[in-house]
């Protein structure tokens, strides 16, 4: 007989459970916390609540810290963003290891938190034209 699967990891949403505010930290700033009901739905939705962070840790510091709390304001979990190569995501609770994860909509997250991406992700260069033949150089001529 096979061996007995390990029970699948849970989602960030059951890990997190109900969340009612974020506070946000970009670097060292404090940001305005999200709390509009709106607000933090569509934050959530573009994180991508329904996955189950298992990725590798990232090797950036946070550029954008989320502090996710419930109705209670008690602290649920955390988010770390670090804005490389796109928006690489770690998830951590207390207790639990961190665990890296994609984020679900890295555009809209992008446009909620007025992230510009990064400079070393700009838009690939166009390809090159192709190589003319090289034409052998003339001999310089003496006037």
């Amino acid at each position: 007989p096979e061996p007995p699967k390990p029970p699948p990891a849970p989602t960030l949403k059951e890990t997190l459970g109900e969340i009612k505010s974020i506070d946000v930290m970009a670097g060292k700033t404090k940001k305005p916390e999200v709390s509009k009901p709106a607000d933090v739905e569509a934050v959530l939705k573009a994180i991508g609540l329904d996955q189950a962070p298992a990725g590798d840790l990232r090797r950036c510091p946070d550029d954008l810290t989320l502090t996710l709390k419930d109705k209670d304001k008690k602290v649920k979990g955390m988010i770390g963003f670090c804005n490389a190569e796109g928006l690489g995501a770690e998830s951590f609770t207390e207790g639990g290891a961190r665990k890296g994860f994609k984020v679900a909509d890295e555009a809209a997250l992008r446009k909620i938190f007025k992230l510009a991406a990064p400079k070393a992700a700009a838009a690939p260069p166009a390809p090159a034209a192709p190589a003319k033949p090289a034409t052998p150089a003339k001999p310089a001529t003496k006037k």
